[in-house]
């Protein structure tokens, strides 16, 4: 699929987007590397009770014991991965009445909790969508074999064995591939490449997983490390009282953030690794593909040159050929034909269906209790600023550690969260409109096939496809529309030129980049390509914007948002 990857790759762009707003790390689309990912989880949980601990006693209110255990142990259980037992855990706390520090971590946590979950309901989407991918390659596959054979068919019929000798070298020439000559079957959105652009493009994923490997096992060293210095600095933490204490949580927390910076890094390595390894998969798959295609019309080449003088048995053998190619069932566990392996399609759609209904429903929730959290965080703002006000009922905090600790739950920042997660569900969408508009794709395909043979399509494949990738690509747009005026709408409210506004318009502006090139690659599939040149403009705006301010390391981008490598102006400094 041309854009599948891209629409899991800005998932995981994504995730990490939302690991930056707080230094919480943010609960991937995984279970990838749970001890690397333990420690960026248990810095969010210390963060967010300390947050709250620190608010409640700070406005000089009695702390909700049962609250604060509550949201500590679903915390926990976010941190350690066990995001089921953590939304059940803070379903309950997040429903109490109680002090808004306290309230607004139990809605923030439950938040990420449901954002894990979906997470890892979209991992599993991921893959059956990569399994359906599979299939309808390899139902099209034995189409086009079963569309030679008709070829080969109708050769035969003209008592011209040259001509159909020509026709299957010409084949043979397309899908081994020459100078200029990459692509093999055109079928627009998805083509298939020759033999000698699979292996190319097979050759570089091999290099780019390698690559990647080493960089996590770099960032992984660099984790460790961290690590130790945090344990270090919290072990300090206890024995000390009063600010002597507070000044050291903040030290072993920036540690902590540290470790948790490293872990994001880490966290998105893993994810473009597993992007490269499922393009690594498909180049796999495509090679063979081809290879098997030509091995085909090899031995076809050299059954024509050897028996033409059977012209009628030839006929006869590859019609059966060809039918036993449509709609032969199973054998076993075999499913070689189109009717069996479109049994094995209906129930990954199925399958992938349900997922999509599962991951969309946690996506919903997740940003429902991010938008109870936006608005606990607006009235917790609103007391903090009387708190300040009123310089001396500020005990036992300073008039800066509550600035501070202010801005840490500034409402701007959950509201971002919101426009992660509809951007997450357009992304969403996308997928299901992209898998559906291939099925329909290979439908189509295949019907000319099938009527020359006279027999119909299998059940499973039966049916009018029309509305649903059309619904779902409606779905899709709309909701990439609401996830634009989000992030506009974040961006406009973001005041002040401080170090904290300046690091909030550089996540909604790096959020804004990934949406617009993700929206520009879905518009492209779709057929609109003056409105995805339209969008990736927009994307390449963002970029240079991020690029202008200095002060954000981008990750790795795709091709058409890496920017173009400066032209030295100067003359060399001496003559060549």
């Amino acid at each position: 699929m041309s854009s599948f990857s891209s629409l899991s790759a800005l998932n995981n762009a994504l995730n990490e987007m939302g690991s930056s707003l707080h230094g919480l790390a943010w609960p991937g689309e995984a279970r990838r590397g749970a001890g690397r990912r333990g420690a960026g989880r248990r810095g969010a949980a210390m963060v967010a009770v300390a947050v709250a601990a620190l608010l409640v006693v700070g406005c000089e209110k009695k702390t909700d014991e049962k609250l604060s255990a509550e949201t500590a142990k679903g915390a926990t259980e976010v941190a350690s991965g066990r995001s089921s037992e953590a939304v059940s855990t803070l379903a309950s706390a997040a429903a109490m009445q109680a002090a808004p520090g306290a309230t607004l971590a139990a809605k923030f946590t439950l938040g990420h909790a449901k954002a894990d979950l979906a997470a890892q309901s979209s991992t599993q989407l991921d893959a059956v969508n990569l399994e359906i991918a599979r299939l309808i390659s390899e139902i099209a596959q034995v189409g086009q074999s079963v569309a030679v054979g008709n070829t080969l068919v109708d050769g035969y019929r003209k008592q011209d064995p040259a001509d159909a000798r020509a026709r299957i070298r010409e084949r043979l020439a397309e899908a081994q591939g020459s100078a200029g000559k990459d692509v093999w079957v055109d079928t627009g959105k998805n083509p298939i490449p020759t033999l000698a652009a699979a292996r190319q493009k097979l050759s570089a994923a091999q290099e780019a997983v390698s690559a990647k490997q080493a960089q996590i096992r770099q960032l992984t060293d660099k984790r460790k490390a961290a690590l130790g210095e945090a344990d270090e600095l919290r072990a300090k933490v206890d024995p000390l009282t009063g600010r002597a204490q507070v000044d050291a949580f903040a030290r072993a927390a920036d540690a902590r953030k540290a470790v948790s910076l490293v872990s994001s890094d880490i966290d998105l390595a893993d994810g473009e690794l597993a992007i490269l390894t499922r393009t690594q998969q498909i180049a796999e798959g495509q090679v063979t593909v081809v290879e098997r295609y030509i091995a085909h019309l090899q031995t076809q080449d050299k059954a024509i040159t050897a028996g033409f003088e059977a012209v009628g048995i030839h006929i006869n053998s590859q019609i059966a050929v060809s039918k036993g190619a449509a709609e032969a069932p199973a054998e076993g566990e075999l499913a070689a034909s189109i009717a069996a392996k479109a049994q094995l399609l209906s129930a990954k759609f199925t399958e992938a269906e349900k997922l999509h209904g599962e991951t969309e429903k946690l996506l919903t929730e997740a940003a429902a209790e991010y938008q109870g959290a936006f608005s606990e965080a607006g009235r917790l703002r609103a007391e903090l600023q009387e708190r300040i006000a009123r310089a001396g009922d500020l005990r036992p905090f300073t008039s800066s550690m509550l600035s501070s600790l202010q801005k840490t739950t500034s409402p701007t920042d959950y509201r971002l969260q919101q426009g992660l997660i509809l951007a997450k569900v357009a992304n969403l969408r996308a997928r299901r409109a992209e898998v559906l508009g291939s099925k329909q794709g290979m439908v189509a395909a295949l019907a000319p096939a099938f009527e020359k043979l006279d027999i119909k399509l299998p059940d499973s494949l039966q049916g009018d496809l029309a509305a649903g990738p059309k619904s779902s690509r409606d779905a899709a747009s709309d909701t990439f529309t609401k996830a634009s005026q989000e992030f506009e709408g974040v961006a406009g409210g973001i005041q002040g030129s401080d170090a904290d506004a300046s690091r909030r318009r550089n996540a909604v502006a790096t959020a804004q980049m990934y949406l617009m090139y993700n929206w520009s690659q879905f518009l492209a599939a779709s057929g609109d390509t003056a409105g995805a040149a339209e969008k990736l403009a927009s994307a390449i705006g963002f970029r240079d914007q991020l690029i202008s301010d200095g002060k954000v390391k981008l990750p790795t981008l795709p091709g058409e948002l890496m920017a173009a490598p400066a032209v030295a102006t100067e003359p060399p400094a001496t003559a060549p």
